[in-house]
């Protein structure tokens, strides 16, 4: 039920009425559930959650794809969201595609921060899971970048 609005011409003055809401009955919005405000943020939030695993779910398959390994992507992929989020994810997951595509073996290489801790995080809980070349292509770069970063 909604609530009554009631203009009251002795308060306020002419030009602006002051309103006033008086609420007839609670009966709609028992004690305990949720009122239309609180149910639609709720459902605009699981609506939100469910494109953002969804958009996770078809980021990890692209990943997977460019480092033609999507098993090791389901495993790394999602890892990287939960720790550095979704953005990092993606600036980490774009390093290791350049990483399994040889981009990273010559030549200046410039990496952020997170990139590098998202390249060390990566060895670190997937380095046995790796195939053989990016293992060592990695490896070096993190021990490289490391010795650059002190």
């Amino acid at each position: 039920m909604l609530p009554d609005i009631i203009l009251r011409p002795d308060a306020g003055s002419p030009q602006e009425p002051a309103v006033f809401l008086t609420i007839k009955s609670c009966a709609a919005y028992p004690v305990g559930h949720m009122g239309p405000r609180e149910s639609f943020l709720r459902e605009l939030e699981d609506l939100t959650r469910a494109h953002l695993r969804a958009l996770a779910q078809e980021s990890t398959d692209v990943f997977g794809r460019f480092i033609m390994a999507p098993g090791l992507a389901t495993a790394i992929y999602p890892t990287l969201v939960d720790e550095f989020q979704m953005d990092g994810a993606q600036e980490i997951g774009a390093t290791l595609v350049d990483l399994f595509a040889g981009e990273l073996d010559n030549g200046t290489v410039m990496v952020s921060e997170r990139e590098y801790r998202g390249l060390k995080f990566t060895l670190e809980q997937f380095g046995d899971s790796l195939p053989d070349g990016p293992r060592e292509s990695l490896e070096n770069l993190v021990w490289t970048l490391s010795r650059a970063n002190k």
